[in-house]
C-alpha cells in the first residue's frame, strides 16, 4: 500500500510534512488512487470488467474485453500447412502497408480484404477508397513470399492444465465467442457503486462519464480536500500525528510539537538552539551552523566538536517535539499554549484553504534565493494596451465536464 509506504517515510524523516502536498503527490501519479464512482438514479446499473473502465452500456465494455483477457485465457500456434492449389498469374497487395491479400480468385481474397481494411483503415477512409490502394502483381518472388503465407496456419487454442485436452479454434471470432459465452460472465461486474484505478481514466468509450471522471480530478488539482480525507486516517493508523500550524495548514508527522516551559533547564548547545530558532523561525541547519561557528574554522578540531554537538542537540529538541522540522527543512519552534488558545478564541477551527494552497505551492523566490538564482529573472510578459474602439479577441476554450448530469457522482476512493 502506497500511502503506508509513504506514512513510514514521514516517520523515518522525523520531519513535519503537509497533508495537502501529500494528497498532491497521489493526484500527480494516476496509479497511486483510486477513482469512486456512483450512480445517483437507483434503477441505474454501471458494469465493469477488473478494475477497468466503468459505463453503464455493457456492449461498450464486451467490445474490447476479448483483446484485453485473450492472453489470458488463450494461446496462439502457428501450424505449417499445404501450399495452396492452383494456377494462379498475380498476387493482390496493399500499397500503403504491403500486406499480400492472395490472388483475386482465391477462396480467401475477400475475407483478407476485409480483416485488413477492418484492423487497419476502417477509421481513415471508406472502403472504395481502400480498394483503390490494392494493385496486382505478377512478380515470381512475391509470389512465393504468399504461398508460404497461405501455408502457415495460426490456429487459437485454450489455455489448460497439464493433462486437459484444450479446444481449439480456427480464427478469433470463433475465440470470442468462446470467450463471451464461458469467461465473459464471470468478468463483468454491476453495481451502483464502482471502484475503478486511476490509470483507467485515460480511455472512456462514454463521453459524459468521462467528463465528470475528469471535472472531479481538476478539482482535486485545485484543491485536494476529498483526497485529504481518505489520507487522514490512513495516516492516524501509522501512528502519525496531525497539527494545525499558524494559519491554520495540516501537517502531519511522527512527533507531537510541545512547546518546552520557560523555566526548564536545558544545556549550553539546547539553549543556543532554542534561542536562535526563536528569534530567527524558519531558519534552515545550515544557517544555524553557521551562526554557532561566529569566528571558527569549520575544519577545525573545535569546529567539528561543535558540529557533532550541534547535530546531536538538535536531533533530541526535535524528537521530543522542542523544535519542528518541516519538510523544507525550516526549523521553528512549537506556538505557546497560551498563544494558541488565544489565537482559537478568534478562528472557527475550519481549514484556511488558501493558506493551504499557498503552503502546497513552494515559493518560487524562496527557492531560487537560496539556490542563489535570480527571483526576477523569469516574468510575465507586459500585457498589450487595447487600442480606443478595439475588441479584444476571446480566447477559445475546451469542452467543460458535465457537473448536472443528473447521474454521477465521483470522489476518489481509498488509496492503493
Amino acid at each position: 500500500m502506497i500511502a503506508l509506504s509513504i506514512a513510514k517515510q514521514v516517520k523515518a524523516s522525523g520531519r513535519a510534512c503537509g497533508v495537502f502536498r501529500l494528497a498532491k503527490m497521489f493526484l500527480e501519479h494516476p496509479d497511486r488512487l483510486r477513482i469512486r464512482v456512483t450512480a445517483l438514479e437507483k434503477d441505474a446499473v454501471m458494469y465493469q470488467i477488473g478494475d477497468g473502465i466503468v459505463a453503464f452500456d455493457r456492449t461498450v465494455l464486451e467490445r474490447g474485453a476479448y483483446a484485453q483477457f485473450k492472453k489470458d485465457f488463450y494461446e496462439t500456434e502457428q501450424i505449417e500447412g499445404e501450399p495452396p492449389k492452383g494456377k494462379y498469374t498475380s498476387v493482390a497487395r496493399e500499397r500503403m502497408s504491403g500486406v499480400l491479400l492472395g490472388p483475386s480468385s482465391h477462396h480467401g481474397y475477400q475475407v483478407a480484404i476485409r480483416k485488413l481494411y477492418e484492423e487497419r483503415f476502417s477509421r481513415r477512409m471508406d472502403f472504395a477508397d481502400f480498394q483503390r490502394n490494392i494493385e496486382m502483381v505478377n512478380d515470381p518472388v512475391v509470389f512465393e513470399q504468399w504461398k508460404k503465407q497461405a501455408s502457415t496456419v495460426t490456429v487459437i487454442k485454450t489455455r489448460v492444465a497439464a493433462g486437459e485436452e484444450p479446444v481449439t479454434f480456427k480464427d478469433d471470432y470463433e475465440a470470442e465467442q468462446h470467450f463471451k459465452l464461458n469467461h465473459l460472465p464471470n468478468l463483468i461486474r454491476t453495481g451502483t457503486t464502482l471502484e475503478m484505478t486511476g490509470t483507467a481514466m485515460n480511455w472512456f468509450p462514454e463521453r459524459n462519464v468521462a467528463f465528470n471522471v475528469r471535472d472531479a480530478i481538476d478539482r482535486e488539482h485545485r484543491f485536494p480536500g476529498q483526497m485529504v480525507n481518505a489520507l487522514r486516517p490512513i495516516f492516524s493508523e501509522a501512528g502519525l500525528h496531525h497539527f494545525k500550524w499558524k494559519k491554520k495548514i495540516l501537517f502531519v508527522s511522527a512527533i507531537r510539537p510541545v512547546r518546552h516551559n520557560a523555566g526548564e533547564a536545558f544545556s549550553d548547545g539546547m539553549a543556543f538552539i532554542l534561542t536562535t530558532v526563536n528569534e530567527h523561525p524558519g531558519i534552515p541547519r545550515p544557517d544555524l551552523l553557521l551562526r554557532l561557528l561566529a569566528g571558527i574554522a569549520p575544519d577545525s578540531e573545535e569546529g567539528l566538536a561543535k558540529k557533532e554537538a550541534l547535530a546531536s542537540d538538535l536531533h533530541y529538541l526535535i524528537h521530543v517535539g522542542h523544535v519542528v522540522e518541516f519538510q523544507n527543512g525550516a526549523l521553528e519552534l512549537p506556538l505557546d499554549r497560551r498563544a494558541q488558545n488565544a489565537e482559537q478564541q478568534h478562528e472557527d477551527g475550519r481549514m484556511d484553504a488558501n493558506a493551504e494552497m499557498a503552503e502546497m505551492a513552494e515559493k518560487p523566490q524562496q527557492q531560487q534565493q537560496r539556490k542563489g538564482g535570480n527571483p526576477q529573472q523569469k516574468q510575465n510578459p507586459p500585457r498589450q494596451q487595447q487600442q480606443p474602439g478595439q475588441q479584444q479577441p476571446r480566447q477559445p476554450q475546451g469542452p467543460r465536464g458535465r457537473r448536472d448530469s443528473g447521474y454521477l457522482a465521483l470522489m476518489p476512493a481509498v488509496l492503493l
